[in-house]
């Protein structure tokens, strides 16, 4: 019984030692800078005034044609930070933007819709790195 115990303990630990050293990554290199236009669009679409968004980064996935995905650390005044993700099929402000994940879904007006990029696509993660 002791045995199985440490091997429970080992195995969590190991679980979040992995966890935080993804939480911790190097930027990727294929991070790129978020125009004006981008975040100007991020902005005008965060439901409250107390959401402040950071600078951003961008990652053309591969997983979608005309997709970059971008990642905005928001911050919520009095609260703490949460990184959103938004789709863009084009970073010079006019292309079409949807929330690609949870985060960016709760906390902006654009919708998060079944054929919309997810955690697993190519560029996510490198995005997220990013910021």
């Amino acid at each position: 019984m002791r045995a199985a115990r440490m091997m429970f303990v080992t195995g969590m630990i190991s679980v979040l030692a992995s966890s935080l050293t993804g939480a911790c990554a190097e930027p990727s290199d294929r991070c790129q800078e978020v125009p004006d236009g981008v975040m100007d669009r991020i902005r005008s679409v965060l439901t409250e005034e107390a959401f402040v968004a950071g600078p951003g980064a961008a990652v053309k996935s591969s997983s979608y044609r005309h997709v970059y995905l971008v990642a905005v650390p928001i911050g919520v005044r009095g609260v703490g930070n949460e990184t959103g993700m938004w789709a863009t099929t084009s970073l010079d402000g006019r292309g079409t933007l949807t929330a690609a994940g949870e985060v960016a879904a709760r906390l902006s007006s654009v919708s998060w819709g079944p054929e919309d990029p997810r955690e697993g696509d190519d560029g996510w993660q490198e995005a997220a790195s990013c910021v």
